[in-house]
């Protein structure tokens, strides 16, 4: 079995919050191989770094994203609900500060699948040449258009399909439609009989998301995918080297 690696979901979310400063710091410290994070864009168009595009769930926010400026997303609280810590929204930007020195992969999750954002792929691309990680970024969205854009802007741009059930010839529209070469699944795929091997035998890598127990980290083994997306990176090392 190849070397599995491991991309921190949300930074390390197991324990700083989601999406956060302090949880990409987190996912360095835990020596993950890369982070994985959502980004959107404000209203004067600045991408930042949230998984949610509704503010609802957020003390004290209200709306959604694309109705905010930087300048009051930044005043919205997203850190923990029992702490006295204020934890801000960081912008891509903050997020690159952190984890471009790291030598970490960085999958960055256009969430365009809902609202187009115009303009974010471009910005996104941009930041990560002015970071010198273009060799070190995976770009991500349920949004194939996105996807399209960025092989428009990055040429040798590596593209991870999300996706959800009912494709027919997945592979071959992955492969000479989109010219993604990650295939992303949700955990419970991993029932489909197969699949796994089906995709790296047609060449592309799978990456599980939310592998977050011991046994579900044991099943991605068992089935030798090649990257798992976890909230908890150290508990994936523990498994991984007590399964070798």
């Amino acid at each position: 079995m190849g070397k599995i690696r491991i991309w921190a979901r949300r930074g390390a979310a197991a324990y700083e919050p989601e999406n956060t400063t302090a949880a990409f710091r987190k996912a360095v410290l835990l020596a993950s191989d890369g982070a994985v994070l959502n980004v959107h864009l404000s209203k004067d168009g600045v991408p930042v770094v949230i998984h949610d595009a509704c503010l609802e769930h957020v003390p004290n926010g209200k709306g959604y994203v694309a109705e905010r400026t930087l300048s009051e997303l930044k005043r919205l609280d997203v850190g923990r609900t029992d702490s006295i810590d204020f934890m801000q929204i960081p912008t891509l930007e903050e997020a690159l500060k952190i984890l471009a020195p790291s030598g970490m992969t960085v999958n960055i999750e256009l969430m365009t699948r809902f609202d187009p954002y115009p303009g974010l792929e471009e910005k996104v691309v941009a930041l990560a040449r002015a970071y010198g990680i273009t060799d070190r970024v995976v770009y991500s969205s349920f949004c194939h258009e996105s996807l399209m854009k960025i092989r428009e802007i990055e040429p040798g741009a590596k593209l991870a399909l999300l996706f959800s059930d009912g494709w027919y010839r997945l592979f071959d529209y992955a492969k000479n439609t989109i010219g993604a070469s990650i295939l992303c699944i949700p955990f419970e795929d991993l029932r489909r009989e197969g699949f796994v091997a089906s995709a790296q035998e047609a060449g592309f890598s799978v990456a599980v998301q939310d592998a977050e127990s011991s046994e579900e980290i044991l099943a991605c083994l068992r089935e030798k995918v090649d990257i798992i997306m976890s909230a908890r990176p150290d508990l994936c090392r523990i498994v991984i080297a007590d399964a070798v």
